[in-house]
């Protein structure tokens, strides 16, 4: 069973000690330190986001945040995890559609990045709807990442 709602004010701590290594992997690859802070600043700017809880542990934190000046139209969705994404990833991806779509009716245009060595992240887009495009160094540390879009 899985459990929508808002963000809780203990979510964003308990998402970092939990946090999936390729996550933190990621995070890394853009040159974050403070992943609390990261992760709450994310959820302060996004324009909705929610947990996701299944079996009453939680799975992953999800959001859109509006892409900032000439990119209007534009939201930048993002998702961090914990091992019950990877051991619930097929009733997720179901789960998660209907919050997709919630996002391009908001965002006619969805985009950001991926690490490129984040392969069950790059998987999970793909079988979502998102386009990938090939990696290319991003980020302060010039790690490989691909641009993944949806137009709705």
């Amino acid at each position: 069973m899985v459990e929508v709602r808002a963000v809780a004010p203990d979510d964003v701590v308990e998402l970092v000690v939990k946090m999936r290594q390729a996550d933190i992997d990621e995070l890394d690859a853009m040159g974050i330190e403070d992943f609390v802070g990261e992760v709450q600043a994310s959820v302060d700017r996004s324009v909705f986001s929610y947990a996701f809880l299944i079996g009453g542990e939680l799975a992953c934190i999800i959001g859109v945040v509006p892409a900032m000046g000439l990119m209007g139209g534009y939201g930048i969705p993002w998702m961090l995890g914990t091992d019950v994404v990877t051991r619930n990833q097929r009733v997720l991806m179901r789960t998660c559609r209907p919050y997709i779509q919630k996002m391009l009716r908001a965002y006619p245009v969805l985009f950001n990045y991926v690490h490129a060595e984040n392969h069950r992240a790059i998987r999970w887009l793909q079988r979502v709807g998102f386009s990938l495009q090939l990696a290319e160094p991003y980020g302060p540390k010039g790690a490989p990442f691909h641009l993944f879009v949806m137009r709705g």
